[in-house]
């Protein structure tokens, strides 16, 4: 499948980068039965992977770093192909430097046709296999008074 296929406008017909299905993530049977999250862990996940995508904390992502998404759902193109998807990505999403929080949660978001729906258990999957960013590091603990 195309990724910008799934996108809500017309897209230039000049995109022929090709995604294929995500690959089914494989559930314990205990998950299967398990509720699905409510929405606001949805969206928490959501941003946790976007966060974790992006590497610079810019609030945005650019195609290196959306690249790995685009991987997870089943792009399959080379990196010519991966730079004229996201420049049409990039176009849609009305952000002139990437793919802002808002676009990416649509992305995901959308059961359409016009989407690229990843399921609790697909972004669960990805946001395993990204890099965890560094942890925030304390300030330097005060001097000691003298004596």
């Amino acid at each position: 499948k195309d990724l910008l296929a799934k996108l809500p406008k017309p897209l230039p017909a000049s995109s022929t980068a090709a995604f294929a299905a995500p690959a089914p993530v494989k559930a314990s049977a205990a998950a299967s039965v398990a509720p699905p999250q409510d929405s606001s862990s949805r969206k928490a996940m959501v941003r946790d992977v976007f966060n974790a995508l992006d590497k610079f904390g810019r609030g945005y992502l650019t195609a290196q770093e959306m690249r790995p998404f685009a991987n997870h759902t089943g792009f399959d193109g080379n990196d010519q192909d991966w730079a004229e998807e996201f420049k049409a990505l990039s176009a849609e999403s009305s952000h002139r430097e990437g793919i802002p929080l808002a676009f990416f949660e649509r992305l995901v978001d959308d059961e359409s046709d016009n989407g690229c729906y990843c399921t609790d258990a697909e972004l669960k999957d990805l946001l395993a296999k990204l890099p965890k960013p560094p942890p925030a590091t304390a300030p330097p603990p005060a001097p000691a008074p003298a004596n």
